[in-house]
């Protein structure tokens, strides 16, 4: 898990060195696999002030920790910085929803046919402009090994990296009937997968279906049917 010291910061004041950060989280049970020097120019989305990455490690840095199985509650910035503050007994700073630039509409009609696997799954359409992240996002990402890509899939990853919860978005005009099914995949299914990679599927494995056919392989990878391009105009945002 790479954490970026300055998002870190977003969440919980620790005002330590990024080493004597990385040799504290060590103690608790986190090894520091390496601190690595910003990778690009990072914007910081509260000032709009840009911060050259030519600057010493004392300042910023990128902390690669190795997580273990059984702390799946720390692969996110904010649970390490849930663990930072802990240590250092400073708060943690809660977020604070900002309200819908629109109202989430129901074009789309959800059915959950694995509940056993997938017990609660919530999608919303919404009408979108595809285009590059700003690059402080941009930067980020970067920062934590994901390649940006457009402004809607680096939202997801990002969400992803913040606060752990996966989410991922589809093209609704390429979903057949309008509709995801939640189900066990089919015996000889296949899907292509958003690597370019045509996979067989297994009927033990959780797919995200529209009408006709695998999507996506549930909490694994999407499917590149659906994915969205610069051509998107409305998209299924999903989180389960």
């Amino acid at each position: 898990m790479k954490v970026l010291v300055s998002w870190l910061r977003d969440f919980v004041d620790v005002t330590v060195s990024p080493q004597e950060l990385g040799d504290t989280l060590t103690m608790r049970g986190f090894e520091l696999s390496a601190i690595e020097p910003l990778p690009s120019i990072v914007q910081r989305p509260s000032s709009g002030e840009t911060i050259d990455d030519r600057r010493s490690t004392t300042e910023d840095a990128v902390l690669d920790f190795e997580v273990m199985a059984n702390r799946p509650d720390a692969l996110s910035v904010i649970g390490f910085a849930r663990e930072a503050g802990t240590a250092y007994s400073l708060p943690v700073k809660p977020l604070v929803p900002k309200p819908l630039l629109q109202t989430p509409t129901r074009d789309v009609t959800v059915t959950l046919q694995a509940p056993d696997l997938c017990p609660r799954y919530g999608a919303a359409v919404a009408d979108v402009t595809i285009g590059p992240s700003p690059p402080w996002l941009a930067a980020r990402l970067q920062a934590a090994g994901v390649r940006p890509i457009n402004n809607v899939v680096d939202v997801t990853n990002y969400v992803l990296l913040e606060l752990g919860q996966p989410m991922h978005a589809f093209d609704l005009e390429k979903l057949a009937g309008r509709e995801i099914r939640v189900r066990r995949a089919s015996p000889g299914e296949r899907i292509r997968t958003l690597d370019g990679t045509d996979r067989a599927l297994d009927p033990d494995m959780l797919v995200i279906a529209d009408a006709e056919r695998a999507q996506a392989i549930a909490g694994v990878m999407g499917g590149g049917h659906s994915e969205v391009t610069g051509a998107t105009k409305t998209i299924v945002l999903e989180s389960a």
